[in-house]
């Protein structure tokens, strides 16, 4: 990652954000899920609803590494139809994150900026 930190996650994530306004919800969207899928989101939704191509998250909490729980911060955004991005930064000290879109993965993770610990990419 080195020295544009999150860029390249950012990046990735500006990307998976469409520019153009989802359909707004339309009962029959459901007609492929199963009865108590259906029987959810049909209860839920009302029909007309404005719905979102994409969702953004701000991340906090506690993770565990080498045995030890860790503070961290992360950002993600789920975008269901093209996929998602997540990345943060683990007690200060290690960063990275991982995405899929559209059928190609990557994860990478790296210790003060510098070294890394954790690579894999691939469809």
């Amino acid at each position: 990652m080195g020295p544009d930190r999150h860029g390249r996650w950012r990046r990735v994530a500006q990307a998976l954000v469409p520019q153009v306004p989802a359909p707004p919800f339309e009962p029959d969207a459901l007609d492929a899920l199963d009865a108590p899928v259906r029987s959810f989101f049909a209860a839920a939704i009302a029909p007309g609803t404005p719905l979102a191509r994409a969702v953004r998250l701000t991340i906090r909490g506690e993770i565990r590494l080498g045995g030890r729980w860790m503070r961290f911060r992360s950002h993600e955004v789920l975008a269901p139809t093209s996929g998602l991005v997540w990345w943060g930064r683990v007690a200060g000290v290690v960063s990275g994150g991982d995405y899929a879109v559209d059928g190609a993965g990557r994860l990478e993770w790296r210790l003060l900026g510098l070294r890394r610990v954790a690579f894999a990419e691939g469809p």
